[in-house]
């Protein structure tokens, strides 16, 4: 999980990038393991209804096993009716991911009224699309991705996965590796680049899971060191 990010995914330098007037989020810690078509209705919902088995503790009565519950977990492009959720899950995540590891300053940056403002600019930004996972209706997890990735990354032919979050509870349960593909659907791009937090072992082993490499490219900004993966066998990046 947790995908420049739960982060995009920028998520990161808040209140740096509130500065700069930026209409996409800060640069966001990827969250390892947290489908929306680009803007058109005929892809609202890519996965609409995944039944997913979920066992659950045994019930009390003799001679019956688990019971199991069939939850409905969706990948949509998000919706007005969802900003406030999905802002409570980027604070939330946010905060849990990167306590103790980030400047203090940035790690209080993200707040619920903040997240808000940043997810109602991404809705208006024609190179963001921002997809959420919903169990039950309830927003458990996003995914932001951007169609022309922003510089240092020097990848023409990739899209950027800005952030990738999921709630704790829902981790191991393949819901970042649905947003991570409903991504690619959305943008039309297989290909996708990212910056990972150095300190987020984690977040790394999910994307070497899922496919991502690294590149051998690092920068250091506000939050600290950070390494560039990809998902493909592409060119060395030209600096």
């Amino acid at each position: 999980m947790t995908p420049r990010a739960q982060g995009i995914h920028r998520q990161t330098r808040a209140k740096s990038h509130e500065r700069n007037q930026r209409t996409t989020p800060p640069r966001e810690t990827q969250r390892p393991d947290a489908d929306s078509g680009p803007e058109s209705r005929e892809s609202e919902e890519l996965n609409a209804t995944t039944p997913v088995s979920r066992t659950e503790s045994p019930t009390k009565q003799a001679n019956t096993g688990p019971t199991m519950k069939l939850m409905t977990l969706r990948i949509a492009p998000i919706e007005p009716q969802w900003f406030g959720q999905k802002a409570q899950v980027q604070s939330h995540t946010w905060h849990e991911l990167n306590q103790g590891h980030i400047p203090q300053e940035i790690a209080d940056a993200i707040t619920p009224d903040f997240a808000l403002r940043l997810t109602r600019n991404a809705a208006n930004n024609s190179n963001q699309a921002t997809l959420v996972a919903l169990d039950d209706n309830q927003v458990i997890g996003f995914a932001e991705l951007l169609r022309t990735p922003r510089p240092p990354i020097n990848r023409p032919d990739a899209a950027e996965l800005a952030s990738l979050y999921v709630l704790t509870a829902h981790h191991r349960k393949g819901v970042g590796r649905m947003l991570v593909e409903a991504g690619k659907h959305a943008i039309g791009n297989d290909r996708l680049a990212l910056w990972v937090m150095a300190f987020n072992a984690n977040a790394q082993g999910f994307y070497r899971h899922i496919g991502f490499h690294e590149t051998g490219h690092t920068q250091t900004e506000d939050m600290g060191p950070e390494l560039e993966m990809i998902n493909y066998a592409g060119e060395p990046n030209q600096r």
